[in-house]
């Protein structure tokens, strides 16, 4: 009898298969692990991280049919913190993506995380009001981070209580989301050796959210 997708013990393996690889990502990544300190107590967990691969083969090895030679590697990690997707929350994402990857505008992206967590909202957003969020409505912000006792200042955009920001640091990019997240105050990063927590989170999470 094949396991079909209405399958319970075919869903809840298929989600453990993939928690599992999430989660050893996160173990191994060569990336800083930022987050906020041990002392904030709240919700933590991992979030879309990724390993991307850029591959071609020269003109000489489609002649003679040799293997693919991969040129690039890179990967993505991101822990989230505190009430995810409701809010407040605060996401930290770290890549080692080259240049020419991160061509996504801060605007799109705070307009997409908008969409995501009020998906009726249509294509801009929705105001308290009613009255739709256009393009002009996004605001140009400033998000101060001390990550690891360095002053660091990300560009960013926010729209409708949403706020995305970014800084090109020494090898790698930080990027600093939130919703409903006091910014006032620099945001306190630290680098994290134990990211548990985070995996923990993102599992009970899961699990909560597809009833396992």
């Amino acid at each position: 009898m094949f396991a079909t997708p209405d399958d319970p013990d075919a869903v809840r393996a298929a989600v453990e298969e993939t928690l599992e690889r999430a989660e050893e990502h996160h173990r191994n990544s060569a990336l800083p692990l930022l987050g906020l300190p041990t002392s904030w107590v709240g919700e933590r967990q991992t979030g879309a991280s990724s390993v991307h691969r850029s591959s071609s083969r020269s003109p000489d090895d489609e002649l003679d049919g040799s293997s693919v030679v991969v040129e690039r590697q890179w990967e993505t990690v991101e822990l989230i913190h505190g009430a995810y997707p409701d809010g407040p929350w605060l996401s930290v994402v770290v890549t080692n993506a080259p240049a020419e990857v991160m061509q996504t505008s801060l605007a799109a992206i705070v307009r997409d995380e908008q969409q995501a967590a009020l998906p009726d909202s249509g294509p801009f957003g929705t105001q308290a009001g009613g009255q739709p969020q256009a393009d002009d409505l996004v605001e140009t912000t400033t998000v101060l981070a001390q990550v690891e006792g360095e002053l660091v200042a990300l560009e960013g955009v926010s729209l409708g209580g949403f706020t995305v920001a970014r800084a090109v640091l020494d090898g790698w990019t930080l990027t600093v989301k939130s919703r409903g997240w006091p910014l006032a105050k620099p945001v306190q990063l630290t680098r994290l050796d134990d990211v548990e927590a985070y995996l923990s989170g993102r599992r009970r999470a899961v699990h909560e959210a597809m009833g396992l």
